[in-house]
């Protein structure tokens, strides 16, 4: 669902294509790419997001852009992309130099949400709050993962879904787009979000996913974009987290809200995951990860709340999505189970581009 909130948190910057296979590299999927040959081409959008974040500014920021129709995303007419490729070669010369090349100065080094570097000291000093201890681990892996099963219905009740329909909304900013998820089990998955822009859509199929965008072109997910939508894909999370995330382990009890969780921790591909499950009622209220990027970790948490009991089983109504300070609030207006679903729309469609306008006719002169 990354590619989603980044598409809506934008607001009209076009989502840059992802990897197809076999995996491209940068310069053979984009034009014009200079700071990146050679890197993989899944690995752009990652790059462009960690940027977007660590300097608080849009594409537009750097990218020529239009009203209507694909933004020329190649062309270096602004000062702004001329000096961003200055200031990755700077980042890269650093690290290389200074720290074996290890990846310890990045964009939010300097910028720290800001586009122009502060000089001077801050007034105020703040804290980290991670600096305070955290409590000691009070409970084991599987203790946590069977009360999650437990409080959300119960395997029997997870085994009777077979398919699941929810309208939801996106709740600013911008406010109002609606977005409509069609499941079927166990891991097939559709997303459809209707904008201002056009029809956006990303889809997985068991195995690989992609994405169309309002412009009818169809690109396969790869890298970070693949695996959210297999992490999103399951019909009945409960039951298969532990094949999602592995190595778990309890790191630690932490305050969440006003109450306490038990945080696991894990690996999915080179991603870090923690889990927070509410020490109470069991049900899992935080998830967050922090993505490996060409220019540095890039940080996301989602929060989910509201939960609500459907045909049996426990769901959230409300999804937060925080990337990198930047939140994307989704409502749940209804959630139906067992409906018919076509299993055809879960493949990969067939590009369908939006036609170029042709000119209109030159009326010919009266003589």
């Amino acid at each position: 669902m990354r590619a989603f909130v980044f598409f809506v948190l934008a607001f009209g910057c076009p989502t840059l294509a992802t990897a197809t296979e076999p995996p491209k590299k940068a310069e053979q999927q984009f034009k014009n790419i200079q700071s990146f040959k050679g890197m993989p081409a899944h690995d752009i959008d990652p790059a462009m997001e960690f940027m977007s974040r660590a300097l608080g500014v849009g594409c537009e920021h750097c990218h020529v852009s239009v009203a209507d129709g694909q933004w020329p995303m190649e062309k270096d007419d602004k000062q702004a992309k001329r000096t961003t490729r200055k200031m990755i070669a700077m980042q890269q010369r650093i690290n290389r130099d200074f720290f074996g090349g290890h990846q310890e100065v990045t964009c939010a080094t300097c910028h720290a949400g800001r586009v122009e570097p502060l000089a001077t000291p801050p007034m105020a000093r703040h804290e980290e709050a991670a600096k305070a201890a955290p409590a000691p681990a009070s409970v084991r892996v599987d203790e946590v993962l069977q009360k999650f099963v437990t409080a959300t219905g119960g395997k029997p009740a997870w085994d009777k879904l077979k398919t699941r329909v929810s309208q939801t909304t996106f709740v600013g900013p911008p406010t109002g787009i609606p977005l409509e998820v069609t499941q079927l089990a166990p891991d097939r998955w559709l997303a459809r979000m209707i904008s201002k822009h056009g029809s956006f859509e990303q889809g997985f199929d068991g195995k690989s996913g992609w994405q169309r965008s309002p412009r009818g072109d169809v690109h396969d997910l790869g890298g970070s974009d693949l695996a959210d939508a297999r992490r999103d894909a399951p019909l009945a999370l409960p039951l298969v987290l532990p094949s999602l995330v592995s190595e778990l382990k309890v790191i630690a009890d932490a305050l969440v809200g006003k109450g306490n969780a038990h945080v696991l921790e894990g690996t999915s591909g080179d991603v870090v995951e923690r889990l927070y499950f509410d020490d109470k009622s069991g049900l899992l209220v935080r998830w967050s990860t922090r993505l490996h990027t060409p220019l540095g970790d890039l940080p996301e948490e989602t929060s989910f709340e509201d939960y609500r009991k459907v045909d049996g089983v426990m769901l959230p109504f409300t999804v937060v999505r925080n990337i990198a300070g930047e939140a994307q609030t989704i409502k749940y207006q209804s959630i139906k189970h067992n409906v018919p679903v076509d299993e055809a729309q879960f493949a990969r469609p067939a590009a369908t581009p939006t036609p170029t306008p042709k000119p209109a006719a030159t009326p010919t002169p009266a003589r």
